[in-house]
């Protein structure tokens, strides 16, 4: 009798697991779900899908264990398979990301969605900030814009965000955020972008242009036809306007963002942005299930597209370790004018009815100001602990520093301190002179060479004149103090 009973208890429970619903479902949409909703239902998930574990990568600001679900067939030991990334609401007043990736974990919780397994590893985390989401703001418990760390990764998040990445190396990875289209300056104009999704490919010119050509070429028609067949609109990420009021472009080319960090080491990175409501509840049913569908089309596009995407990743990725000399990397650069205009779709206040515009000065190409060619690496004083744990956290690798004849250390001079505004933000723009170095004691620093998977970041990261190099956070200015600037750069003599 009492195997009778676990036997009907074991139906029971597996028959019942197909209509577990995720938290904002089982609140009727009326209510947000909680972190320890969270936790309790990813808890939840693993029990009703043995694909499913939990790990937890970083604590909180305000110290909330932060969960991640990897879902793998064979443990991630299949090399064949790409391995994926999402995660969702590093800006806590960004809520439809969080709840529509628990609706993709309920999905597969349930088995229905096994067949991706055969080709994907995913690991997912559905959010990044709990403690902003608590308090629905967008910054997290140290009052830090966590989709602007991921260079300096001074935050506990986001260092345990790219923990998760190296210790997975995923192929590819999508951001998932919202945008706010009720600014003061569109409410003048009286249209607004109402695009239920919109989709990011890689901006940085230093990127891949093979891996940035199949996101523009394939992916996003792909995502556009799917988000379309399952009710929901779709356009390309655009930021500012209105048209003729202020300009308007793709977004960044910075790499201190979710997607760009993981796409400058040439993943195939994008960002989603599903649109906000005027607050963080309004419309939350369909804001929720469009960010899900965008979520699980790009699943089903990977899953489609595996092999390509797999060969094309890791091709691009020995090349960042076996990089050509002398290959040029930009280190300033700047949104400009196209050479088309671009027509886009804006919502009239007044009567709910779409209308066409015409962008004759969209800003869709990226010009170069500056280019430095590619050094064999770089050399760092041991005494500065701020640098070794900066590329501890981006796991550069690096040595001891032995020099040979082929080689020569340049040292850069700082000779007066300018500054530019590019993309609407304000950076420094030191004027150098360089300087070949002899008799240096290389004991005293760390050599951090190109030829490794961080090739390109670690050139944007440490050049002086980098745009968006370490030396424009306020707590990395001490490089500039003295005239010599104290990172030195080991180039090869020709």
């Amino acid at each position: 009798m009492k195997n009778l009973i676990s036997i009907t208890a074991l139906f029971f429970a597996l028959g019942c697991s197909h209509s577990i619903k995720a938290p904002i479902e089982k609140n009727k949409f009326v209510k947000l779900t909680s972190y320890s909703e969270i936790i309790d239902f990813v808890k939840q998930s693993k029990v009703r899908n043995k694909l499913i574990d939990i790990e937890y990568f970083a604590v909180s600001a305000e110290g909330k264990n932060i969960p991640a679900l990897t879902i793998s067939k064979d443990n991630f030991t299949n090399s064949n398979k790409i391995r994926v990334m999402i995660f969702a609401q590093q800006h806590g007043d960004e809520q439809s990301g969080k709840e529509g990736l628990l609706l993709l974990l309920n999905d597969i919780a349930t088995g229905n969605l096994d067949y991706l397994f055969d080709r994907l590893d995913v690991i997912l985390v559905p959010q990044v900030n709990p403690d902003g989401s608590e308090k629905d703001t967008r910054r997290n418990g140290n009052n830090v814009d966590l989709n602007r760390n991921h260079l300096v990764l001074s935050e506990s998040e986001t260092t345990g965000l790219h923990e998760l990445f190296y210790k997975y190396l995923p192929d590819a990875t999508l951001d998932v955020h919202e945008y706010f289209p009720y600014s003061k300056d569109w409410l003048e104009y009286g249209y607004l972008k109402n695009y239920d999704e919109q989709i990011g490919t890689l901006t940085n010119p230093n990127v891949s242009s093979n891996i940035v050509k199949m996101q523009k070429e394939e992916y996003l028609k792909y995502i556009n036809d799917y988000l379309t067949k399952s009710g929901f609109s779709y356009n390309e990420y655009i930021v500012g306007g209105p048209p003729q009021m202020n300009r308007i472009r793709y977004s960044t080319i910075d790499v201190n963002d979710g997607r760009q960090s993981f796409g400058i080491l040439n993943s195939f990175s994008f960002i989603q942005e599903g649109k906000n409501g005027t607050n963080s509840l309004e419309n939350i049913e369909h804001r929720t299930r469009g960010q899900y569908q965008g979520m699980k089309g790009f699943l089903q596009y990977l899953y489609n597209n595996s092999r390509e995407i797999k060969s094309l990743v890791k091709r691009e990725r020995d090349k960042l370790i076996n990089p050509s000399l002398d290959e040029d990397i930009v280190i300033r650069m700047e949104h400009v004018k196209g050479d088309s205009p671009v027509m886009i779709k804006l919502k009239s206040i007044s009567t709910g009815e779409d209308s066409i515009f015409k962008v004759d000065d969209f800003n869709s190409k990226i010009c170069t100001y500056l280019e430095v060619k590619k050094p064999k690496g770089y050399l760092l004083p041991k005494t500065d602990t701020k640098l070794k744990a900066l590329i501890d956290k981006h796991h550069m690798k690096y040595s001891e520093f032995t020099a040979n004849k082929n080689e020569s250390i340049v040292q850069y001079h700082i000779l007066d301190m300018k500054k530019s505004i590019d993309e609407e933000d304000e950076h420094f723009d030191p004027v150098v002179k360089e300087e070949v170095v002899v008799n240096l004691d290389t004991s005293h620093y760390y050599y951090v060479q190109t030829n490794q998977l961080a090739s390109n970041l670690i050139v944007i990261a440490f050049e002086p004149q980098s745009m968006l190099g370490i030396s424009q956070y306020a707590d990395y200015n001490y490089l500039f103090e003295k005239e010599k600037y104290p990172i030195l750069k080991v180039v090869e003599i020709k």
